[in-house]
């Protein structure tokens, strides 16, 4: 039961963690509207939305994905964090800008699905993906750029450590 508890309160802690970086990054992208006097554009929204679902999902599988170091140094841990938050946060922004361009997107003035299909979808989800990637990506401001660092170091302080390597991967 002690176990089971401990489990429940490292998961707990990581949702906190991830529910508080995606409020910071959609707070921050949002600004960055603001400052570029974009907010009034359709997709601002959209982006915002993406930017908080991306974070919090990438936090989630991070603080998972952390258990394979979970044996290393803190450095090591802190580098695997950081590369593993950067490049989950880029993919599964892109991946959650095709869903929601599935899910609003319908066309019912196309004949058949293929044409939408073809036609419609995939333009928009390469046009979304993209967008996303440059202006999350493209335009990295301090402050996003310092939530990424300081997300990926009280992941790799925070989440589980063991003192052992595990038994499923042998000695190393």
């Amino acid at each position: 039961m002690s176990a089971l508890l401990r489990a429940a309160g490292y998961w707990l802690l990581a949702l906190i963690i991830a529910g508080g970086y995606g409020i910071m990054l959609m707070a921050f992208v949002q600004s960055s509207f603001r400052e570029r006097q974009l907010e009034q554009l359709a997709g601002a929204d959209q982006t915002t939305l993406v930017c908080g679902l991306a974070a919090i999902t990438t936090v989630l599988f991070t603080w998972q994905l952390i258990s394979m170091v979970s044996f290393s140094g803190l450095l090591q841990r802190i580098l695997f964090s950081l590369a593993t938050h950067l490049i989950l946060f880029a993919a599964l922004g892109g991946v959650f800008v095709i869903v929601f361009n599935i899910l609003t997107k319908s066309d019912p003035i196309k004949t058949t699905w293929w044409q939408w299909l073809v036609h419609g979808f995939y333009w928009d989800s390469v046009n979304g993906f993209y967008a996303f990637a440059i202006f999350v990506i493209g335009e990295l401001k301090l402050e996003i750029i310092g939530l990424f660092f300081a997300t990926s170091i009280a992941i790799a302080i925070l989440a589980p450590w063991k003192l052992t390597p595990s038994t499923n991967f042998g000695r190393i």
